[in-house]
């Protein structure tokens, strides 16, 4: 065989090699990236209270597919899934909110969010929060008086919670007498304040300490109180 004939031959082969190389290497730049699960963090618990709480999360990447389902789970155990209670719901966000309720006074909970699409559902980082304790509602009551006619007016609010009046007793400081001022389950919101007799009915005006028991429930549990206060005239 002549030597060009074999410098043709190595020339195809040499050439064919590459060919196939280039194609193959061609198929493998066009298969699409697998998809992931997605990626996100737990934003920063807020409005906290005895039973309820705030939180949510961020979606960093979608994992190149649409976000099915997102939420925030909590359990009093650490590393809450979507197995434990969940709040949320819906499709396609990055950004989320959603608040816990049903939660225990003075309690730890742990808490994630959570996002799925089709390759599996992820969590992000876990935070920690306390319940508030329980507290009694706080009354505080002052008096008006008419140094013209003798007579007392006095006028009450809750400053620490919303809360819907059954009534209020109250007792002169004698202790001989009782008023019951019927409120009917009127809701008053913290600080609201409002009148303990009815427009133009003033209480005689005796010196000493008079005492207001306040009957009701707090509208955020519905648990019911009778807390006495005493106010010095």
């Amino acid at each position: 065989m002549k030597k060009s004939t074999k410098f043709w031959l190595y020339n195809v082969l040499f050439s064919g090699i590459l060919l196939m190389v280039t194609v193959s290497c061609g198929k493998k730049s066009d298969t699409p990236p697998a998809n992931t699960a997605p990626v996100l963090t737990t934003t920063a618990v807020t409005a906290i209270t005895m039973t309820t709480a705030n939180s949510g999360g961020n979606v960093t990447s979608t994992g190149g597919s649409i976000v099915t389902d997102w939420g925030i789970c909590w359990s009093t155990s650490p590393n809450p899934t979507v197995s434990d209670p969940t709040c949320g719901g819906g499709a396609s966000t990055s950004n989320f909110t959603c608040g816990m309720t049903g939660l225990n006074v003075n309690t730890l909970y742990y808490v994630r969010a959570y996002a799925a699409n089709s390759s599996g559902t992820a969590y992000g980082d876990q935070k920690s929060f306390t319940t508030l304790p329980f507290s009694h509602p706080v009354f505080s009551v002052r008096s008006v008086i008419n140094a013209t006619s003798f007579t007392l007016q006095f006028f009450a609010k809750c400053t620490n919670d919303d809360v819907k009046m059954t009534k209020v007793m109250i007792t002169d400081p004698e202790g001989v007498s009782t008023w019951t001022y019927e409120l009917n389950g009127t809701t008053y919101i913290k600080n609201q304040e409002f009148a303990l007799q009815d427009t133009g009915k003033p209480y005689e005006w005796i010196t000493g300490h008079w005492k207001f028991e306040f009957i009701g429930t707090r509208t955020i549990n519905g648990d019911s109180f009778d807390i006495t206060v005493t106010l010095f005239v």
